[in-house]
């Protein structure tokens, strides 16, 4: 494995994973896709999630129950330790038993203000936010934007009675309004999809790379290159000549925040490190597998989320246009839907109603 030290990036190479990826590939064909929602994955988070919760549940209850009679016991040969017409001798071995009840519910008292702490750092309150969230209306919504985008893109004399170039503009750009801060009117410049400039033929080949064995694993492709060199141009590239590509973004562009799906997630399993410590070894390694479907469920969202806009936009341009979207319109679709930050906060609401469809114990 080696990175380039500058210039373009350069594919180093494809690895396949061990285990085949659990999320469903989704094919695009022209006016048609099957895809797999991940509901799977959800239905796991929600079965793992419940159990560290109901063990600790279980051990809280026999606790108190173990105190309570541990402190009946105690009064009981408190009153012989203190009744004075007991022999010196009764009296001595009642008030020997009463001790050893206190250190007995001194343990116990211990065991359940731990277990209690447990219970607390496991509780998730479910979003605010999430029963609110309509994916299925928000993805026609950006549906109708991309396909405007996609119209204006190659309307010379709009892009010319829109921008300050006027006929100074000799040939159409690709535009976006769906992404601009200002009035829907006004549109800027989509660079991903102005021409490729150098080759990118290392990473498409590497692309092409299947995995070996009965079952087929699709690869892994690992390009190392200095912040802002292009990578994820390449990406869109890759979306342009017949891939379906889905960005997955962690950071904003702008600042040092991660984006509200991974910063959901995050939060959760700093939670969970914390307790992690204090849980028995079942409990951690269920804990632990929670994460992970929480995680494959975060990658899930924005799949769903491209998957939605792709779907809507095909019906969109059906009813505008009387035809059947291409393909390449379609994998453009879902480069546009993911291309900044608003996509990013669509996926966070979604990653945040898909969790608070399971309960919470």
């Amino acid at each position: 494995m080696e990175t380039a030290s500058g210039g373009t990036p350069r594919c180093i190479g494809a690895v396949t994973p061990a285990e085949p990826t659990a999320i469903e590939y989704h094919r695009v064909t022209a006016g048609k896709m099957d895809h797999v929602l991940p509901a799977q994955l959800a239905r796991e988070i929600g079965g793992l999630s419940l159990a560290p919760a109901a063990d600790i549940a279980t051990k809280i209850n026999a606790t108190r129950k173990q105190l309570e009679e541990g402190r009946a016991e105690a009064d009981q040969w408190k009153v012989v330790a203190l009744d004075s017409q007991r022999t010196s001798q009764e009296r001595q071995q009642a008030m020997t038993i009463y001790q050893m009840f206190l250190s007995t519910i001194g343990r116990l008292q211990a065991e359940l203000n731990s277990y209690e702490g447990e219970q607390a750092a496991l509780k998730q309150p479910p979003p605010a936010t999430a029963a609110a969230f309509d994916v299925a209306s928000d993805a026609r919504k950006t549906a109708e934007q991309i396909w405007a985008d996609m119209l204006l893109s190659n309307d010379l004399d709009a892009q010319r009675a829109q921008s300050s170039f006027g006929e100074h503009l000799r040939t159409a750009l690709p535009v976006s309004t769906l992404d601009a801060r200002s009035h829907l009117s006004q549109f800027i410049l989509a660079d991903e999809f102005l021409p490729y400039i150098g080759s990118c033929s290392a990473f498409l080949e590497a692309l092409q790379t299947e995995g070996t064995g009965a079952q087929h694993r699709p690869p892994v492709v690992a390009v190392l290159q200095a912040s802002g060199s292009g990578k994820t141009r390449l990406a869109y590239e890759a979306g342009m000549r017949g891939w379906f590509v889905v960005l997955v973004r962690l950071w904003k562009q702008t600042s040092s925040q991660p984006t509200p799906a991974w910063k959901y997630f995050l939060d959760r399993a700093a939670q969970w490190a914390d307790v992690h410590s204090m849980l028995t070894s079942n409990d951690q390694l269920t804990v632990c597998k929670y994460a992970m479907a929480a995680m494959r469920l975060v990658v899930a969202c924005y799949v769903e989320w491209a998957v939605s806009v792709v779907e809507a936009i095909a019906s969109t341009i059906s009813a505008h246009g009387g035809t059947k979207a291409t393909s390449q319109q379609l994998r453009e679709a879902a480069l546009r839907c993911l291309r900044n930050g608003r996509g990013d906060d669509v996926v966070g609401k979604l990653y945040e109603h898909r969790l608070s469809q399971f309960p919470q114990k």
